[in-house]
């Protein structure tokens, strides 16, 4: 799992599954994932809503 603490990106498995099956055999995870910048990351025992109320802040946008 070395690979891992590597990784510049996030696949996103409801948009991975969007791709067209024929695509598939030649797109590369990295090609279609998010990149780690543009992804909320937080401790795994943080609140849903107080991560999304701290996204919205940080973005200039209302949380609801």
């Amino acid at each position: 799992m070395a690979h891992l603490r590597e990784a510049a990106c996030l696949p996103q498995p409801v948009r991975l599954a969007r791709i067209p099956a024929q695509r598939r055999e030649t797109l590369r995870v990295r090609d279609a994932a998010t990149p780690l910048p543009q992804n909320a990351m937080c401790p795994p025992d943080d609140l849903l809503e107080d991560v999304l109320v701290q996204r919205h802040a940080l973005r200039g946008t209302e949380s609801r």
